[in-house]
């Protein structure tokens, strides 16, 4: 697991849970004295949040924090681990005392524990990686309604740390990784809304997803939106008003826009299978006055990217047959050919610089 994502997971614990220690009222220091569990808990409460009169003391706080537990007060051990692993107040974090807190009789036993004893178990920090026990822990907690446990299942399974049980656990999953804004959460949601089974299908939830995600580059997003979009023009028994036409029509381009700007290779083997939908929908095209079809920079970049394409070694023959007819319904119009060549020779021209530089690195 990278730096990055673990950091991601700490995000999640972090928004997931916030420091409550609570002391609303006076503590009792004499009965802390004295060796009262509770009343040392209060105490440190009283000195880590700087309430009920007490001026804020960190150092002091731990001090009796630490007493509390040791005569195995559960919270004050739950909440001593919560403060070493998100260093709160300024304290230092500390994993390993997090982990030593969170361990502890009974407090093992909190599902909130669980979550942080998970994370700390998967990614071996503070604890020695165990990812299979991380996982069951996890799992334990997300059982017990722990949204935080569901949304670090979701960044184990997408670093490829687990495999789920059955689909409805990856499908709770991918719904707490979208819940959080994870992109690839969103991503794996829309596509599932749009392409799953035909009883989890939610069309217009997985359009706004997928039109979201291919904004921010994915291609299997921008793919499948497309694919949506050329089925929906091409259905004569879809009932689509002039009006609707034209703005699938620009949502078309726009999509196809997105695999010359984000795609690389990647997207111009998806653009491939996209670029098949020109034909049809050539005949539901705006019109210029004159009569010839309207076709804006977007389309031009991706007829560009497709001739590019077309130069690579070993094409498919069906490739070349549709981009050659996807460019025919455009042909008697050199306005159109000239725009085409010009943006291929400047992606042309983008291609060679970028290979130079990485030859020089």
């Amino acid at each position: 697991m990278s730096l990055h994502h673990i950091r991601t997971w700490a995000a999640v614990l972090a928004l997931a849970t916030g420091l409550r220690l609570g002391a609303q009222t006076a503590p009792d220091f004499a009965a802390a004295a004295a060796g009262d569990a509770q009343a040392q808990y209060e105490v440190a409460a009283a000195y880590f949040q700087g309430l009920a009169g007490v001026e804020r003391d960190l150092a002091k706080s731990l001090e009796w924090l630490e007493k509390a537990v040791a005569q195995g007060h559960i919270e004050a051990s739950y909440r001593l681990g919560e403060i070493y692993f998100h260093g709160y107040g300024g304290v230092p974090r500390d994993l390993a005392k997090a982990a030593e807190a969170f361990r502890r009789p009974a407090v093992a036993d909190f599902e909130e524990a669980k979550v942080y004893l998970g994370y700390l178990s998967f990614t071996g920090q503070g604890l020695p990686q165990d990812r299979e026990r991380g996982v069951a822990l996890l799992r334990e907690a997300a059982a017990r309604g722990q949204e935080a446990a569901w949304k670090l299942l979701w960044e184990a399974y997408a670093e490829g740390g687990l495999q789920p049980l059955h689909d409805a656990e990856l499908e709770r999953m991918i719904e707490a990784g979208a819940a959080a804004g994870d992109a690839r959460a969103l991503e794996a949601l829309g596509l599932r809304l749009m392409l799953g089974p035909e009883d989890k299908r939610d069309l217009p939830r997985a359009r706004l997803i997928l039109a979201q995600i291919a904004e921010q580059g994915s291609v299997f997003a921008a793919t499948a939106l497309a694919d949506d979009i050329g089925a929906r023009l091409e259905n004569p028994d879809a009932g689509l008003s002039d009006r609707e036409r034209r703005d699938l029509d620009v949502q078309f381009k726009r999509m196809v826009h997105l695999f010359a700007v984000h795609g690389g290779p990647q997207g111009r083997d998806a653009f491939i299978r996209v670029i098949t939908r020109l034909t049809p929908l050539a005949q539901h095209a705006p019109r210029e006055a004159d009569g010839s079809i309207v076709v804006n920079d977007d389309l031009v970049s991706a007829l560009a990217w497709g001739r590019i394409h077309r130069g690579d070694p070993d094409p498919e023959p069906d490739v070349l047959r549709w981009l050659r007819e996807g460019e025919a319904w455009i042909a008697d119009y050199a306005r159109i050919r000239e725009r085409v060549a010009s943006r291929e020779r400047s992606i042309r021209a983008e291609l060679e610089r970028a290979g130079r530089g990485a030859t020089a690195g």
